[in-house]
């Protein structure tokens, strides 16, 4: 058995190194380009289509009082266009990019868009996948007697193998949720600069998992940083109440909660970064719920980690394991670029 953390409180901020001291919060004297729309929720009006920015719209519902939208941004101005049925704004150093495949049967849905997305950032010219959203329906029915969330992980396995990938350093960050509706809905991010994927000594790596967890393991990092001439980001990955590679305290959210802070903590602290609440602006969290009902007391267990002008968005969400009530993912941005999403 894997032996638990130790308390929240006993984990010592770590400097931050005067090397990568931010250069400022998201903020410039010029508008920032749109590089990419996203809005939560069903039955609602599509985004303005006037803009030729990508657009998606994942099928989870946004949670009382928060953000329904998420947009980004660019100091750069983009190129926009559409491949192999990908829409994308690019920039030198960055691609974004969005698509929808039917879900009837995950595992097609994710070998076509996989293979979609992959050959459209090699065609572009970008040498890392950075970060990687994906939102299906159904994530616990059985398909093909396997779990379609097992049937996702086999097919993106067999896909990032095909183009290249070895499986172990160079693994995007990534979040797959469960969400109405009937598509697979994904987007991401790559870039041409430097890709460090960084691992959390407290967490089993993802893609080490043992086969119990399906016949391939997940394929991603805890969390990547990216850095550019004009570039330095992190994107960590859906984090939950993972130990090892064991879920823990099932039904209790409150453990959850603490157990997700203590990954997130241990992964910045491990990484020399700055810890959760001294992020502010610089840092933009997600946070998905599998029980709406869960928000009040989630944001009561976070308020003494998140600083209060880091901006959050509650989505309600099936979470990818079945005993997980709670995932938390941050995008940090330590150059002040303003490549970064801002809710709306």
């Amino acid at each position: 058995m894997h032996r638990f953390m130790p308390p929240i409180a006993s984990l010592k901020e770590v400097p931050y190194p005067d090397a990568i001291q931010p250069k400022g919060i998201w903020a410039s004297a010029h508008e920032p380009f749109t590089l990419a729309n996203i809005q939560y929720g069903t039955g609602r009006a599509p985004l303005c289509e006037a803009d030729r920015s990508p657009k998606a719209y994942p099928s989870m519902n946004p949670l009382k009082d928060s953000p329904r939208g998420e947009r980004w941004t660019s100091l750069d101005k983009p190129t926009y266009g559409s491949i192999n049925g990908i829409d994308y704004a690019a920039t030198d150093e960055l691609l974004i990019g969005v698509g929808r495949w039917p879900a009837t049967s995950i595992r097609e849905a994710t070998t076509a868009a996989y293979h979609s997305f992959l050959g459209a950032t090699k065609r572009l010219g970008y040498e890392h996948l950075l970060r990687v959203w994906q939102f299906f329906p159904g994530i616990h029915c059985e398909e093909d007697a396997l779990e379609r969330y097992q049937s996702f992980c086999l097919a993106r396995h067999e896909a990032l193998h095909s183009f290249g990938f070895n499986m172990r350093q160079n693994l995007p960050a990534a979040s797959a949720l469960g969400a109405s509706g009937e598509d697979l809905c994904l987007i991401f991010i790559a870039g041409n600069g430097t890709m460090l994927a960084l691992e959390n000594p407290n967490q089993v790596s993802a893609f080490n998992y043992p086969p119990i967890y399906g016949p391939k393991s997940p394929s991603f990092s805890r969390a990547v940083r990216f850095k550019s001439p004009q570039h330095d980001l992190v994107f960590i990955s859906g984090t939950a109440s993972i130990l090892g590679h064991e879920s823990h305290a099932p039904e209790d959210t409150r453990r959850q909660c603490e157990i997700t802070i203590d990954n997130l903590s241990t992964l910045l602290k491990t990484h020399h970064l700055k810890a959760l609440w001294r992020w502010g602006e610089q840092a933009a969290f997600k946070i998905y719920l599998r029980r709406a009902e869960d928000q009040a007391l989630v944001k009561a267990c976070l308020n003494p980690w998140l600083h209060p002008s880091s901006p959050v968005i509650w989505l309600e969400a099936d979470i990818c394991r079945r005993d997980l009530l709670l995932e938390i993912e941050a995008t940090l941005d330590l150059s002040g670029s303003s490549w970064h999403p801002t809710y709306t």
